[in-house]
């Protein structure tokens, strides 16, 4: 009977541990300039796998955009939410947009918004489901 308890505990334990193993997520920031600045960053938008890319970027607790004065900003905010730089790029001829692809370890779909709001999220209580 002793060793039917270990086994069923081990085992359970082995498939908890299997459940919770977490698994890499990407996303995709992209960092307008502001008109009146080549350095300050007017709105960061982002894609994180939603379902629909409308009202993505990154606002405040009042819903405003995410002030950030430089696209180091942007990295070193995300960084703080546990984002790693994959890779970046600029879209544009004038170095309009910069876009960085950027990823997370997560136990589930639902710590890939941990510590930011988009507007959509503000406006619907939460996030876009991930697809």
């Amino acid at each position: 009977m002793k060793r039917i308890f270990t086994l069923t505990v081990a085992t359970l334990i082995t498939v908890a541990t299997v459940a919770q193993q977490p698994y890499k997520v990407y996303c995709a920031l992209s960092a307008r300039h502001s008109e009146t600045s080549t350095t300050a960053i007017s709105r960061v938008e982002i894609d994180y796998g939603q379902e629909r890319l409308v009202r993505n970027y990154l606002v405040d607790e009042s819903g405003k955009p995410l002030k950030l004065n430089s696209i180091t900003a942007v990295a070193n905010y995300m960084s703080k939410l546990g984002w790693e730089l994959e890779d970046s790029y600029v879209v544009g001829e004038d170095i309009d947009r910069c876009v960085w692809i950027m990823s997370k370890y997560v136990n589930s779909d639902e710590e890939i918004t941990d510590g930011f709001t988009t507007r959509w999220m503000l406006e619907n209580n939460g996030p876009h489901s991930v697809k």
